[in-house]
């Protein structure tokens, strides 16, 4: 799979690649199942809230994995050849699971959109705007 690919099973579109390391190990997956950003690395955070129930459920097989805290992660991406400076306010730390996860979900309702086309995704903000 390469950066920006989609991933689909069942005719259902279920994750993209958006951002992978050097290797083209994939680092960010966008979701249209997850109902949260989650995080896998603390770090990752510039405002965080640990939880005192740390458990979550995972879809589809409502499998569970710990939600150690909650807050707000900050990543640069480099998109048509300009940085450009995401907020994902609201993450779930979830040490357990294997990449990052950005919700689908949540862009959506933050007013942002997401177009599937060609085995690829683009993402605008709520101007139109083509950010990832």
């Amino acid at each position: 799979m390469t950066a920006n690919s989609v991933v689909v099973t069942e005719h259902q579109v279920l994750a993209t690649i958006v951002m992978a390391d050097p290797t083209g190990e994939p680092i960010m997956y966008t979701d249209v199942a997850a109902s949260d950003h989650c995080w896998i690395n603390r770090d990752d955070f510039n405002t965080y809230q640990p939880l005192t129930s740390p458990k979550g459920v995972g879809a589809p097989v409502r499998s569970t994995f710990p939600i150690a805290g909650v807050g707000t992660v900050r990543k640069s991406i480099t998109c048509n050849r300009k940085q450009v400076a995401l907020t994902f306010e609201n993450s779930l730390h979830t040490p357990m699971l294997q990449h990052n996860l950005v919700s689908i979900g949540c862009l959506d309702c933050a007013g942002y959109s997401a177009t599937f086309s060609g085995g690829k995704v683009t993402f605008h903000d709520p101007k139109g705007h083509l950010f990832m």
